[in-house]
């Protein structure tokens, strides 16, 4: 019976270590692009200001005083949320929140969007724990963000009227 819970004990000791050693940290997942749009750095924040409305909160939430936002620098760093449906793991389909922080920096005639400080919201059903296995999933997930952005500002540069 001894041998029987020491063998317990140490097959559960490995399961937490396999655990914890298959987690990515944040400072690992970064997502960045340079996107060459047609205007001026003004017309290009201003842009990127309505995108971020539009997909990634209010008004409201773009007053918190705790978020940097400067139209001479063309720069606005912004925290987030994003919740999409996760296949990765067996078993009925998880909604997964990732919080992140989004900079994004206008220049003439072009801008980057980086994605980074990236977390996952633990839920009942999962820990806030990235594993290697949700990477690509969640690159992709941030990828199509920069591509909602992307697409946005290409298209307003285009809407003149």
């Amino acid at each position: 019976m001894k041998k029987y819970i020491c063998l317990m004990f140490y097959l559960l000791a490995f399961l937490i270590f396999l655990g914890c050693a298959s987690t990515v940290p944040p400072e690992k997942l970064i997502v960045q692009r340079v996107i060459s749009v047609q205007g001026s750095q003004t017309q290009i924040y201003d842009s990127s200001m309505v995108w971020l409305v539009k997909t990634l909160g209010s008004v409201e939430d773009l007053l918190d005083p705790l978020e940097y936002r400067n139209r001479e620098t063309g720069e606005v760093i912004r925290n987030a949320s994003w919740t999409y449906r996760s296949d990765v793991w067996r078993g009925p389909p998880v909604y997964v929140t990732l919080a992140f922080s989004i900079n994004i920096q206008a220049r003439d005639n072009k801008s980057r969007v980086t994605i980074d400080k990236i977390s996952k919201r633990p839920t009942a059903l999962q820990s806030g724990k990235i594993y290697e296995k949700e990477v690509e999933e969640i690159k992709k997930q941030l990828e199509s963000i920069i591509d909602g952005y992307e697409a946005h500002i290409i298209a307003r540069s285009l809407d003149e009227w």
